[in-house]
């Protein structure tokens, strides 16, 4: 699976109440377009019904990506492993020690 660096290291740096859209949501999770817009995944957070454009906040998504039961990239992507040793990307949203 190729991952956008640059865009998983920009998501890294937004706060929690940030929106993402589905390009933004599959390069987190490694889960495919077409899967995220067709809603296929089981307890996945629901996107913001206001909105003409499918959207999601950014916390929503990674506190999804914590569960235990979650069984998606973003498991990888959210405990660092994936990343090239080159290049450390905090997805959690969690504050450097």
């Amino acid at each position: 699976m190729n991952r956008d660096w640059a865009l998983l290291e920009r998501l890294s740096k937004l706060d929690d109440d940030a929106l993402v859209g589905v390009d933004e949501v599959a390069a987190l999770t490694g889960l495919a377009r077409t899967t995220i817009q067709q809603r296929r995944v089981k307890n996945f957070p629901a996107p913001l019904p206001e909105l003409r454009r499918l959207r999601w906040h950014l916390g929503k998504i990674r506190a999804w990506g914590r569960r235990p039961s979650c069984r998606c990239s973003i498991k990888v992507s959210l405990h660092r492993a994936a990343a090239p040793p080159s290049r450390t990307v905090n997805l959690t949203g969690a504050k450097p020690r």
